[in-house]
């Protein structure tokens, strides 16, 4: 028998294709886990930021569970808002996604969540609390955001900035595959000093990834035990179709011209490069990426 939870289900309706039909999707979803056991409300998203305050006040009410359906971008507004409340001192919500509706889903792959409401709320029925490593990226005013799956400095960071929301709702993964054809010949060459394990060093971009997927399913390489892979980027441009090769391939980890560093901490001292977390803007650097202190409880 599933335990009995009291879950929120916060539906984005600008993610990804077919907003008529998610909504019924998400309906078919509630119905499932209410046939469960589990009772279930539907909050939509209407504004940025709109994930976040909701999950705050289902954890001001007791709230249970709160479920993502939406994107990575959604989700990390979630985590944050989860990670404060964890802060705070209070007890926050599991995390949960189902199904994955956004453009990447780069977090659900990880799970491996369902794609069908039913399935997925079947599979929700079975899951099981886990503690999952956070990112953490940090800026220099000191605020931080916390993220499930990817933060980033440099070139991939600028593509995420230029791909505007319609474009990205109208085009999916196409609009970052064109952008990433054009953007280079404005972008590069943008060198960025970092302090990496302590010492100074160069590179074109860095990544910081809590998974082996990178933009869905591509592939980055294994996390190390603590849940982290650290890559450094270098030789671009010229070595920009190896490495984008190697995504499809045997992993970017194993693409001339990428390092990968002992430690998940690196500060990017370089002012005005480009930052991303979970596919969603983050400002500019300087700042510094690791590898959080906090976890998070997630139902997978």
């Amino acid at each position: 028998m599933a335990a009995r939870r009291q879950a929120l289900i916060l539906f984005n309706p600008a993610a990804g294709r077919q907003p008529q039909r998610r909504a019924r999707q998400v309906r078919s979803l509630a119905a499932e886990l209410q046939a469960g056991g589990w009772t279930v409300a539907i909050e939509p998203t209407a504004a940025k930021g709109d994930a976040g305050r909701k999950t705050r006040a289902a954890a001001e009410r007791g709230c249970d569970v709160v479920i993502g359906c939406g994107g990575d971008g959604t989700l990390q507004q979630i985590a944050q808002a989860l990670v404060e409340t964890q802060l705070a001192g209070a007890q926050p919500p599991l995390l949960a996604v189902a199904p994955p509706w956004g453009t990447a889903n780069t977090f659900a792959c990880t799970l491996g969540c369902p794609n069908r409401p039913r399935r997925a709320a079947r599979w929700l029925l079975r899951a099981q609390p886990r503690a999952l490593p956070l990112g953490e990226l940090e800026n220099a005013a000191g605020e931080r955001r916390y993220f499930l799956s990817i933060g980033s400095a440099g070139y991939d960071a600028a593509i995420v900035h230029s791909v505007r929301g319609e474009t990205k709702k109208k085009w999916g993964k196409l609009a970052f595959a064109a952008a990433a054809a054009t953007l280079w010949r404005r972008y590069f060459p943008a060198p960025m000093q970092l302090t990496a394990g302590g010492s100074p060093t160069t590179a074109d971009g860095v990544m910081l990834a809590l998974t082996r997927f990178y933009g869905g399913r591509l592939r980055l390489g294994r996390p190390a035990p603590d849940g982290a892979l650290t890559l450094l980027l270098r030789g671009a441009p010229r070595l920009l179709p190896l490495q984008g090769l190697a995504l499809v391939s045997l992993g970017l980890v194993h693409a001339p011209g990428v390092e990968r560093l002992p430690r998940p901490e690196v500060a990017i001292t370089t002012p005005g490069i480009p930052l991303e977390v979970d596919g969603e803007p983050a400002g500019l650097s300087p700042a510094r990426l690791r590898l959080s202190p906090q976890k998070l409880q997630v139902l997978a």
